[in-house]
């Protein structure tokens, strides 16, 4: 039965964490359908600003700002009939250099006024700062202070809880509008992106990885100043798509907390105890048993030791007609003391099934004082019915547990039969052979998670039904992984350095260099064109100073020189000469001079993801091989890295064939995989990979609420943090708002900022 208390909660959660820089401390709470100890709320409330501190110091370096708030709408990858929340808010606050954060879950999408969630969440950071400073109170010791911080905490907590389920921070009534700068009729979108997505099934919980990103630039005003002016805060194409990679990361681990806070602790550990009960009865069986005669002992197994909290639950009601009496702590003491002596003697069993029980009952009974022993029989009801739910629990999710476990063993046997097959290969066919194996391995896995007899709950096992189901995921990922792989150009120098033979020893260091060649220019392109690099340059500069093209391209090429002094890559000096290659190019062309400068800009940037694109492609990797080796003097590596040279053109056709290659051979093995089915022990029913028991998965998928949930951004909103300088020209603050939609495999995004109805300039012209 669900009270009406917990199908609110269901559907309102919230974390709420204070953070001090001056002792280094984090305290909050948490309000939801879990049932926490105040370790744990540290814990989570601890990780959240953890989370959020690393979140903005990301974003302070590629696009200049803070975030200001985040919505999450949350996808059901089930469509079960249950109260779920639609989405999941994240509000930071600031007082001085003290940071509150609240992580809240909601039943609907886009109804919050964020200006007025984050005007509380500061007001609380305000006032949290005042308290923070009273506990500096000499007579407060250090647990004395932590429990008085606590307490205000919990305060505040159910202060912000309260006003979201009043809706004091929803947005107006639809035709009635406001004049909130993060609003659409105030926004300016300025660039376009759109990106294909799929789901990782391998992570708890599943999360959204984000491919193949397409740019679409948006046509700024005609005029060069106010061009020039907005090209200073701007985000970047790249830098606007390593943000969104960050918020789905960044979402997906806020979920975890936010779902860990879903957990019943005292359910949580009557699971493990019964679990713990289950593996030592089987340890004592020997006998190997197939699943069909398993599943029906483990049943009879539970029976007993549902048997056995019964009697527990009988001395409980037993003590409570005893009429004793005394403080919560005294009858608890007298409590533990009787129905041990019940258990024969304080067996451990008893032991341990009492310490829950007691640690429950200190968080439901809130009387401390005069108390008789017949006010805990609340307590032992709902203890009662928690035991009840734990062992429906257990039973209900074996079957389901069960499958699971029998696909990703089939799928260990014949990774392992390729692995075997793939060792009679030579090198670096055997190297490059296992990498795509692995990675074969993952997309297997994947698979196995988002199929329907493991991704929902099953009430049946069925062996035969499971084999087919595996020979299917074998046979439909064959083509669609095969026929997509792309090898990279250090895979094509593994191949070919192996034709040198013994001579690659002299040139071992090059070798190395090229393998970095692809992932450093990727790095250093995103690093140029991410705010704390070229926005920063072109802040120093006014459109007068940087009317001659030569002049800003010399500038820019000198300013990244030294910034990038620091860095151990390889390739820092050759994006260098990117530049200076464009620079000649623009000497070439008469008309250099006319030039206006946003039209040089675009160039520029356009030209240097155009080099990177084609530069990083496995055959124009010839054209700079070329150029390289006739840079190098040492006669007897120049010599070698020719013969290496025709070696990698000669393993271009690699390209192609090995993924075909490899594709026949992982066909033979899979015509050939026969597995068998054998009776094992029943201990090894509760175990997958030798790693994770049946405990962990009950965790993960039961006794988590929220985990058949997937966070998905719906609305960043960013600030950015103008100088006192800067904020002379503007009439308000900055923020970038990015919009999200999702369909069926895409992504569409745009990126939007309110900078032309507050930049002092253009605001005139309005």
């Amino acid at each position: 039965m669900i009270t009406t208390r917990e199908a609110i909660n269901y559907q309102f959660s919230i974390i709420y964490g204070y953070s001090s820089q001056k002792d280094d401390f984090s305290v909050g709470d948490v309000f939801g359908p879990g049932n926490l100890t105040r370790e744990k709320v540290k814990q989570l409330s601890h990780e959240v600003i953890r989370f959020l501190r690393m979140y903005n110091a990301v974003l302070r370096d590629f696009c200049g700002s803070e975030v200001f708030s985040i919505e999450f709408e949350l996808h059901n990858l089930v469509e079960l009939n249950i109260p779920y929340p639609k989405s999941m808010i994240l509000i930071p606050g600031r007082f001085k250099d003290r940071e509150s954060l609240l992580l809240a879950l909601k039943p609907d999408t886009g109804y919050i006024n964020m200006h007025k969630s984050r005007a509380s969440v500061d007001t609380i950071s305000k006032l949290f700062f005042e308290v923070e400073e009273f506990s500096e109170h000499p007579e407060l010791n250090s647990q004395e202070k932590e429990r008085f911080l606590n307490k205000f905490a919990s305060r505040f907590a159910l202060r912000l809880f309260g006003e979201l389920l009043e809706n004091k921070w929803a947005k107006k009534l639809i035709g009635l509008s406001e004049a909130l700068p993060t609003e659409k009729d105030m926004l300016t979108k300025y660039i376009d992106i759109s990106s294909k997505y799929e789901i990782s099934w391998l992570t708890r919980p599943p999360k959204i990885k984000i491919k193949e990103p397409k740019f679409q630039k948006i046509k700024n005003p005609p005029e060069e100043k106010s061009i020039l002016d907005h090209l200073k805060y701007k985000i970047s194409e790249p830098s606007a798509y390593f943000i969104v990679e960050k918020t789905v990361q960044l979402g997906s681990d806020l979920f975890n907390l936010a779902n860990t806070g879903t957990i019943d602790e005292t359910k949580e550990q009557l699971v493990l105890f019964i679990v713990r009960k289950l593996q030592e009865e089987f340890k004592k069986i020997s006998s190997p048993y197939f699943v069909n005669k398993f599943m029906p002992k483990m049943r009879a197994i539970l029976k007993d030791i549902e048997v056995y909290f019964q009697e527990f639950i009988e001395h409980s009601n037993t003590f409570l007609k005893m009429g004793e009496v005394g403080t919560l702590l005294d009858l608890l003491e007298k409590f533990k003391y009787y129905v041990c002596e019940k258990g024969h003697s304080c067996n451990n069993d008893y032991e341990e099934i009492s310490t829950i029980a007691i640690n429950y009952f200190k968080q439901y009974i809130i009387e401390q004082e005069k108390l008789r022993a017949i006010d805990l029989s609340s307590g032992v009801n709902y203890f009662s019915e928690l035991i009840k739910s734990s062992f429906k629990l257990i039973q209900e999710a074996l079957p389901s547990y069960l499958s699971r476990k029998k696909l990703i063993e089939l799928e260990q046997s014949f990774h392992k039969l390729l692995k075997e097959k793939l060792e009679q290969e030579q090198e670096p066919a055997r190297i490059l052979g296992h990498k795509i194996i692995e990675k074969y391995h993952e997309n297997l896995r994947e698979l196995i998670e988002r199929h329907p007899l493991v991704s929902k709950k099953t009430h049946f096992y069925d062996d035969k039904l499971l084999k087919e189901a595996f020979d299917s995921i074998l046979h439909e990922s064959l083509d669609s992984f095969f026929d997509s792989f792309q090898l990279g150009i250090a895979d094509i120098i593994s191949f070919a350095e192996e034709g040198l033979g013994s001579s690659v020893n002299s040139v071992k260091d090059h070798m190395e260099k090229f393998k970095t060649f692809e992932k450093e220019l990727h790095f250093l392109m995103n690093y140029i064109l991410r705010d704390s690099t070229i926005n920063r340059f072109l802040k120093q500069y006014s459109i007068e100073e940087l009317n001659d093209p030569l002049d800003f391209l010399t500038r820019f090429s000198r300013f990244l020189e030294r910034r990038m002094g620091g860095f151990n890559l390889h390739w820092d000096k050759y994006i260098l000469e990117w530049i200076q290659d464009f620079i000649n190019k623009l000497e070439e062309t008469s008309l250099q001079k006319d030039l206006p400068f946003i039209e040089v800009h675009e160039q520029f940037i356009t030209y240097l993801e155009e080099r990177e694109n084609y530069e990083t492609q496995i055959e124009a990797f010839m054209d700079f091989l070329d150029g390289y080796i006739a840079n190098v003097e040492d006669l007897e590596q120049k010599e070698v890295l020719l013969e290496f040279f025709k070696q990698y053109e000669f393993c271009l056709d690699i390209k192609k064939e090995f993924p075909q290659y490899l594709k026949r051979k992982v066909k033979k093995v899979i015509e050939a995989f026969k597995p068998t089915n054998e009776p094992r022990i029943p201990i090894s029913y509760l175990s997958i990979e030798n790693r994770q028991d049946f405990f962990d998965y009950l965790r993960e998928t039961e006794l988590k609420y929220f985990s058949k949930l997937i966070p998905r951004p719906k609305t960043i909103i960013l600030r950015h943090l103008l100088t006192n300088d800067e904020k002379e020209v503007f009439y308000g603050d900055l923020y970038h708002v990015f919009e999200f939609k999702f369909l069926k495999s895409y992504l569409e995004l745009s990126v939007n900022d309110n900078f032309n109805r507050i930049f002092r300039e253009w605001s005139r012209r309005l």
